[in-house]
């Protein structure tokens, strides 16, 4: 039987109901997270390890930490840094930007965004809540194309993201 609204039958004024039950995502929030974890922890290993075979006038651990902070829109993260955000932002901005040029971090951050989407889509109930739009505005900003996840992979979209996830924090260690 299709919705009352689908087919016109609807009152002016009265509630109507989807005779389906909304699917139950919640399940997947950890898996998500977990994901969005292990691309960060991945991310900052690469960062972490090229930096430190640089000669820079600032501690390379802090500035890999500072530009995944950047790359992954967690600003709040950057608090924790005290006023090295502040003191040394055109270089944070800078590694965040060359971090870009590099096709694998590119790609995991990408998926990342695609991830948070997702959740925060589902944990709203708005796929384009205030919080969506901040993810894709940042992206945007950065010039990263967020894929289409569910498109690529169909119902196994969040699976392979974890998958990945997994994979590329391994390969950055």
């Amino acid at each position: 039987m299709l919705h009352p609204v689908a087919t016109g039958e609807a009152e002016l004024g009265k509630e109507s109901r989807p005779t389906h039950p909304e699917p139950d995502f919640s399940h997947h929030i950890p898996t998500l997270a977990q994901a969005s974890h292990d691309i960060t922890l991945g991310v900052y290993w690469r960062l972490s390890r090229q930096y430190k075979k640089e000669d820079l006038e600032v501690d390379p651990c802090t500035l890999a930490y500072a530009v995944v902070y950047g790359l992954t829109q967690n600003e709040g993260g950057l608090r924790e840094l005290e006023d090295f955000p502040f003191q040394h932002s055109e270089l944070i901005e800078a590694r965040v930007r060359e971090a870009l040029r590099d096709p694998e971090i590119y790609r995991a951050v990408s998926l990342e965004c695609a991830g948070k989407l997702m959740a925060v889509a589902w944990v709203n109930q708005d796929p384009l809540s205030e919080e969506g739009q901040e993810i894709s505005e940042r992206a945007s900003d950065l010039g990263i194309i967020i894929e289409n996840i569910v498109a690529e992979w169909g119902t196994k979209a969040i699976v392979n993201l974890a998958e990945f996830a997994r994979k590329f924090r391994k390969e950055s260690l």
